[in-house]
């Protein structure tokens, strides 16, 4: 499953649409974060049925606040639990019934209110113990920074010379209960393209599991029985060796998938 999520700073003119366009086709995402589209009403239903995605969900904006966007594939069964001017909050239903949460945030540009941003961030917390993914966040509500992979910063407030700011605003964060579950998801930061945000994509993959003898599915765990079976080191290695050679830790984490497959059978 793969999510993109993009400040697009309007996506009423040509190009910035054109831009998401392109990103929708070369990367197929599963869902869509987009905020700050400067698009309200008709024309923001307009732009989300030009997309062709499945499904979405609009938040307007109110004054300078809101212009919130959520797209999802038609495949995806997503329920929108809550949303406001800063956020959109849903539940995501996969294949084999997992479910988990995902909140794509958009904190307050004026600094003076960004209290408010977090006491909603605070809220959303106590909602339900669903493993929860941010788009967005502090380091609070036991969220952890999924860090990323290709160009470090991701955002430019595109001034020549000394005043150049460029800082690190988008991110993807989420509960110890998510990664465990997701724990080879990888962040990549894309272009700008017509922004001064970077997209970010979120690849994830579920965590091999096993299903006790209700159906029920738990987490894979070494068990030490599996020592002392002769071949546990014929399948280990056989496991380690078919995957790709190691030179990251993505690498590493894809091996260590691979292995408990071989070992869950």
């Amino acid at each position: 499953m793969i999510c993109l999520s993009w400040n697009v700073r309007g996506l009423g003119n040509s190009r910035a649409f054109a831009a998401l366009s392109r990103l929708l086709k070369k990367h197929s995402p599963d869902f869509v974060f987009i905020s700050e589209t400067k698009v309200s009403g008709h024309k923001a239903s307009s732009i989300k049925d030009s997309l062709q995605f499945g499904d979405g969900f609009i938040v307007d904006c109110v004054g300078m606040s809101g212009d919130l966007m959520l797209l999802w594939k038609k495949e995806l069964l997503v329920s929108i639990q809550s949303f406001s001017v800063g956020h959109i909050d849903a539940c995501i239903q996969m294949e084999d019934g997992f479910t988990w949460r995902f909140s794509g945030f958009y904190g307050d540009p004026i600094p003076s209110k960004r209290v408010c941003s977090w006491a909603l961030l605070r809220r959303l917390r106590d909602v339900n113990l669903l493993p929860w993914v941010f788009r967005q966040a502090t380091d609070n509500c036991d969220l952890m920074d999924l860090g990323s992979s290709g160009p470090f910063l991701t955002w430019n407030n595109r001034r020549e010379g000394r005043d150049n700011v460029q800082e690190r605003l988008d991110r993807f964060l989420a509960d110890s209960a998510w990664r465990d579950k997701f724990y080879n998801a990888n962040v990549e930061h894309l272009g700008f393209n017509s922004s001064d945000h970077r997209a970010i994509l979120l690849r994830l993959n579920r965590v091999p599991s096993s299903r006790n003898f209700r159906g029920r599915e738990i987490a894979f765990w070494f068990e030490p029985f599996w020592i002392k079976k002769e071949d546990i080191g014929g399948v280990v290695k056989l496991a380690w060796s078919s995957a790709s050679p190691t030179n990251s830790v993505e690498d590493l984490k894809r091996k260590l998938n691979s292995c408990a497959s071989k070992l869950l059978g």
